[in-house]
């Protein structure tokens, strides 16, 4: 029987990562065959389609690219073994929109860690998003990041999305602080 096809879509943010390649992995606990590959684009968007990919948890990895660091405002290119990563549980056939965030590579380190002692790598997926969710109180599988510092991005309310993204670069801040 035909396996239906589905899709991984979402933001690359460490600040927007523009230009950065992303690929979708089969994930056992470790980084398995390679299910599909795409860039971001000028927005740090990316969009991948699964063909006919089973029900199973994926891994899904950005390299390369550059991005606007926060805290000094400088652009930064991503070398060569710098990544981010997320992990998500995919349903045969479904899309599913997930950002790639300091937060979501800690998360695949602790899902690993858990794989690694004997939790399902399913089970393993969850309990680390949602460990490293209710640590920072925003769904790190849900909410899209925002750019704190672009003025298109201000509204009169604060949203997870603002909260996501000040998460993301008050680590910037906090490690400029740290290196001087």
């Amino acid at each position: 029987e035909a396996r239906p096809s589905g899709s991984v879509s979402g933001t690359a943010f460490d600040g927007l990562i523009l230009n950065g390649d992303v690929k979708v992995y089969a994930w056992n606990g470790k980084k398995g065959e390679l299910l599909g590959s795409g860039k971001t684009d000028t927005s740090g968007e990316y969009s991948i389609d699964l063909d006919r990919v089973p029900s199973q948890p994926i891994l899904i990895e950005v390299t390369g690219g550059r991005y606007t660091e926060e805290a000094s405002d400088r652009n930064v290119a991503l070398r060569s073994g710098d990544f981010l990563y997320a992990l998500q549980d995919y349903e045969q056939g479904d899309s599913i929109t997930t950002s790639l965030t300091f937060y979501t590579t800690i998360a695949t380190g602790l899902a690993e860690h858990m794989a690694r002692t004997g939790v399902s790598p399913a089970v393993a997926t969850r309990r680390a998003n949602d460990a490293i969710s209710n640590l920072i109180g925003i769904s790190i599988r849900e909410t899209k990041p925002l750019e704190i510092n672009n003025p298109s991005n201000a509204t009169p309310v604060v949203t997870d999305g603002h909260l996501y993204g000040f998460a993301t670069a008050s680590i910037s801040e906090l490690t400029k602080w740290i290196s001087l």
